[in-house]
């Protein structure tokens, strides 16, 4: 379940989709949290999802017991993932965020309280990592990192493992100049791989929190770059985790509407065999 290919996690309104060591995670924030304008947008569904769903009601009882049976087998819970998770062999975990609160207290509450990592890197430079870690020496519980709090973050890791290192990798001022100057200017991500090799650390479980897009495989993004440069070894050991939220995309918010509908109502859980689909859900 855990190598390297299609996965799908879905935890209440939280879904993680893998493809090629690619995980998406969709969650829903509380309802304070919500921006009303968006929830207002999906709170219908599409006509997609409503033709999905009758077209499910049309199959023969057979048929609908027999997805129903998919669902059951092929969603396994997200406690039992996350604890699989935590006992395989990983050396980085890519997590793709959109810097939301809700995002935050999903990694510190549920993530990183169940997952072990050894090194944690921010899409921080170094003298913002000094100010956070300042002011963690300080007790404060509030410490922001791109508009959401980080302390959370830092302490679950911590909890789990006390001797986490935490690192920071964004590309600071300096590098930025001394890239623009060059004949090939580059990428910023071009920094941050180069970054994230630094801080590496071999045999050692890495949590890499930055930008969705970043952790996207996707040509020149430092994901992608990772896997390229990485050993085999290492690049079989790599996964990247995207973290979006339901009320965000029009996709999920359609399949949760779907699951609702023909009453699959368990709460959190994984897609283990995307690879098996069901002939009916494809």
């Amino acid at each position: 379940m855990l190598k390297n290919s299609v996965v799908v996690v879905l935890v209440g309104l939280l879904s993680f989709v893998a493809i090629h060591g690619w995980v998406q995670s969709v969650f829903g924030p509380t309802p304070a949290e919500l921006d009303a304008a968006r929830r207002a947008h999906f709170s219908q569904p599409s006509p997609n999802a409503v033709r999905a769903v009758h077209l499910f009601r049309n199959l023969s009882a057979q048929e609908r017991q027999g997805i129903r049976n998919y669902l059951e087998e092929s969603f396994v819970p997200l406690n039992e993932w996350l604890a699989e998770l935590d006992l395989s062999v990983f050396q980085v975990l890519c997590l793709g965020e959109d810097h939301r609160p809700a995002t935050r207290e999903f990694l510190a509450d549920q993530f990183f309280s169940a997952v072990h990592v050894d090194v944690l890197m921010l899409e921080a430079t170094t003298d913002e990592l000094r100010v956070i870690n300042e002011a963690l020496i300080e007790g404060k519980a509030d410490v922001p990192l791109l508009e959401a709090d980080i302390a959370a973050v830092i302490n679950s890791a911590r909890t789990r493992n006390r001797d986490v290192v935490v690192a920071a990798i964004e590309e600071i001022s300096q590098q930025r100049e001394e890239r623009q100057r060059g004949q090939n200017i580059g990428f910023r991500d071009d920094t941050i791989t180069r970054n994230f090799w630094r801080n590496f650390r071999a045999g050692q479980r890495h949590a890499v929190l930055f930008g969705a897009l970043h952790c996207a495989d996707r040509p020149a993004w430092m994901f992608e770059q990772i896997l390229r440069t990485a050993s085999r070894e290492v690049a079989s050991q790599t996964r990247g985790i995207r973290i979006v939220g339901a009320y965000q995309d029009r996709t999920i918010a359609d399949l949760l509407y779907f699951l609702d509908e023909i009453g699959f109502s368990r709460r959190n859980f994984v897609i283990a065999r995307p690879q098996a689909i069901h002939p009916k859900l494809a």
